[in-house]
């Protein structure tokens, strides 16, 4: 769950790192995402396999071991909304619930995608895209 809980505190109860050994902690890989735009999401990590979002809403699901991509989704949100999002082409993340993975977009639009392979299962409009909406935040769920 993203923030790690409903009241979001980010804590994490896993006791595989701690005071003794967080100093033993080194970098096994890093991804580039080529692109000097901001990038704000907080991954989710769920079964060896991190679910993060990057610039215009593009979704990456890649392998925790070893940084692989396993695919990526873009929802062509079209370029022209960069002149009504507030805090640029951002997206802070998505939402993860059985084997869907959600995703707000910066054109208004709730995406569900299937988790193993990233094909969209439903698209909705959630705004009126004449008015200068967009979502950046990560999708909610509840019960």
């Amino acid at each position: 769950m993203y923030g790690g809980s409903y009241e979001e505190q980010r804590f994490s109860p896993l006791k595989q790192v701690n005071e003794q050994n967080v100093q033993r902690l080194g970098l096994v890989w890093s991804h580039e995402f080529g692109t000097h735009r901001g990038l704000e999401a907080t991954p989710l990590v769920v079964n060896g396999v991190i679910y993060t979002t990057g610039e215009w809403s593009v979704v990456y699901a890649m392998d925790a071991k070893t940084g692989q991509i396993r695919w990526t989704y873009d929802p062509k949100v079209p370029r022209t909304r960069a002149r009504t999002i507030c805090c640029d082409v951002v997206n802070r993340g998505v939402a993860l619930y059985h084997d869907r993975v959600y995703v707000g977009t910066l054109d208004g639009r709730l995406v569900a995608l299937d988790a193993k392979s990233g094909s969209p299962v439903w698209d909705v409009l959630t705004v009126d895209q004449y008015q200068p909406y967009a979502i950046t935040g990560a999708p909610r769920i509840a019960k």
